[in-house]
């Protein structure tokens, strides 16, 4: 899998998206099958959350399942194959692919 990130600097030197990125390619090359991001586009900037987006749909095409979760759905939505909506007990709901 290509990644765009810097293998020979010292961690420190890293930025978040690039640490995020050294994390998920260790997990993809331990075999995932499910990745769990939570929160993981807060601190980004525009283009990093389009590189991670872009990561994580490469990964989908792999057979790699992703559950994303962000307090703005609006980041997957043309990647989603589902989209939950979760706000308190009644008003949660799921929208099936095709958003």
């Amino acid at each position: 899998m290509e990644v765009d990130c810097r293998l020979q600097a010292p961690v420190a030197s890293l930025s978040l998206m690039e640490r995020h990125t050294i994390e998920i390619c260790r997990a993809f090359c331990a075999g995932m099958k499910v990745l769990i991001l939570d929160g993981i586009a807060r601190d980004y900037t525009q283009k990093e959350t389009e590189y991670m987006k872009r990561l994580v749909i490469r990964l989908k095409e792999k057979g790699i399942s992703i559950l994303w979760i962000d307090t703005r759905p609006e980041i997957m939505l043309d990647a989603a194959d589902r989209l939950a909506v979760l706000k308190g007990t009644a008003g949660s709901r799921i929208v099936p692919g095709g958003i």
